[in-house]
């Protein structure tokens, strides 16, 4: 579990799902819940702005929670 946390970022706040892997070279997955309940659509191009914001969002939370 530990090995989980240290290599993927998972977030979902109200109607987006962000998640990545923190390895080299694996790009971030942003899914609109409420367009696509099924998370077949990767958006992440499209709407980086909401990327970046969740990305900051986890970063924080992780700070916050003494989550390395």
């Amino acid at each position: 579990m530990s090995t989980f946390l240290r290599t993927h970022q998972l977030l979902v706040e109200p109607g987006w799902h962000i998640q990545t892997s923190q390895r080299p070279g694996i790009v971030y997955e942003l899914y609109d819940l409420w367009a696509d309940p099924a998370e077949v659509h990767n958006v992440a191009e499209k709407y980086p702005e909401v990327v970046h914001n969740l990305q900051k969002a986890c970063a924080g939370w992780q700070r916050e929670n003494s989550i390395v």
